[in-house]
């Protein structure tokens, strides 16, 4: 897979190792429709290039250190438009600003939190897909927490796509896919999880928000 990132030092935080391996290059190097992509989830004309390998079908991976905007929404937006995405595409970011939750709410992205957007192309027809996906999507994420033994069958899900641990909101997942015909050409999956920082948000007596660390002793 190769990797595009605006800060080599975020990118060896998702990939330790590579502290040697990257590249410089110019945005505009790229081709379309990766740049057009590019260009709106990096705020340098400069970024830097190495190549990882990751399970098979994930073939870009565009890690901003700060996003100006969704990366959720950049794609949704982009394949709105009819545009070719790359199919086996990642987008992590490690903080940004005017990310959005389910129904266009507002979602706080702070620094060692996960936000991460992934898009496929599966161009095959599948039935249900739409509400298979979004729930998939939940569950999965629900047991990716719960390979952490002091998170174990703790996590849930409430409102279809939200993710929550004892109550208290600790994520959720947003999805967005398109067909043709009965084909499914695009699935879009976004994925939001406050692991190290709580936002200072509102209170909301029905779904809290939390921090996956706050259920970690080793983290306390």
């Amino acid at each position: 897979m190769i990797v595009y990132s605006d800060s080599p030092q975020f990118g060896n935080t998702l990939f330790p190792g590579q502290e040697n391996s990257w590249q410089p290059l110019e945005l505009k190097a790229l081709d379309v429709p990766l740049r057009i992509l590019a260009e709106r989830i990096f705020s340098y004309s400069t970024i830097h290039r190495t190549e990882v390998i990751i399970s098979p079908g994930w073939k870009f991976l565009l890690a901003a250190e700060f996003a100006p905007e969704s990366q959720f929404g950049i794609l949704e937006e982009v394949s709105r438009r009819n545009a070719v995405l790359p199919d086996g595409l990642i987008c992590p970011a490690g903080s940004g600003r005017n990310f959005k939750g389910f129904r266009n709410r507002s979602w706080e992205s702070l620094p060692g939190n996960l936000h991460l957007t992934a898009f496929r192309a599966p161009m095959k027809p599948l039935q249900y897909f739409q509400y298979a996906f979004m729930m998939l999507s939940a569950i999965s994420t629900t047991e990716a927490i719960d390979i952490f033994p002091d998170l174990n069958q703790k996590t849930h899900i409430k409102w279809v796509n939200d993710i929550v641990i004892d109550r208290a909101k600790v994520g959720g997942v947003l999805t967005h896919s398109q067909t043709q015909a009965e084909q499914v050409t695009g699935a879009l999956l976004g994925i939001g999880i406050n692991v190290h920082k709580t936002p200072v948000i509102d209170k909301d007596i029905c779904v809290p928000e939390t921090a996956a660390r706050l259920w970690l002793p080793v983290c306390s």
